[in-house]
């Protein structure tokens, strides 16, 4: 008999919450986030809850130039930094929220301006929040 896996994290083989470098971005198929390795760009994980520090905002111009010519999702960006927790937090209620749409920005925006780099975030399951922002 298979073993269920926690809705909050599913396939967490290789996973080392404390400093591994990962690639998140919004699984639309399985409704959470997949989490990448940054060395073997494989897929490690899926959570619906986890926290990042050093975090890069980073999106593929080319790809987010092919979603609006053809109209289809596809993963062309994302956050790349150290994971901290891939656990259930409930900091960022009220923070600002991070949003990315490929038809209106090149860029991820908080408080309606461009951001690429913050100390700190919290991916929920509705979205991210800015915790901490880079100095």
């Amino acid at each position: 008999m298979k073993k269920k896996l926690s809705p909050l994290v599913m396939k967490l083989n290789t996973l080392k919450p404390t400093g591994q470098e990962v690639f998140i971005y919004r699984n639309l198929h399985k409704n959470c986030w997949s989490i990448r390795d940054v060395k073997s760009r494989l897929v490690i994980g899926h959570a619906t809850s986890l926290t990042l520090k050093g975090c890069t905002f980073k999106v593929s111009e080319t790809g987010r130039k092919r979603v609006v010519r053809e109209g289809r999702k596809n993963v062309h960006a994302g956050i790349q930094g150290l994971l901290i927790s891939v656990e259930e937090c409930c900091i960022g209620a009220g923070k600002p929220a991070i949003k990315y749409n490929p038809y209106k920005n090149k860029s991820f925006m908080c408080l309606n301006k461009p951001i690429f780099n913050a100390e700190e975030v919290v991916f929920h399951i509705t979205g991210v929040s800015l915790i901490k922002r880079s100095k």
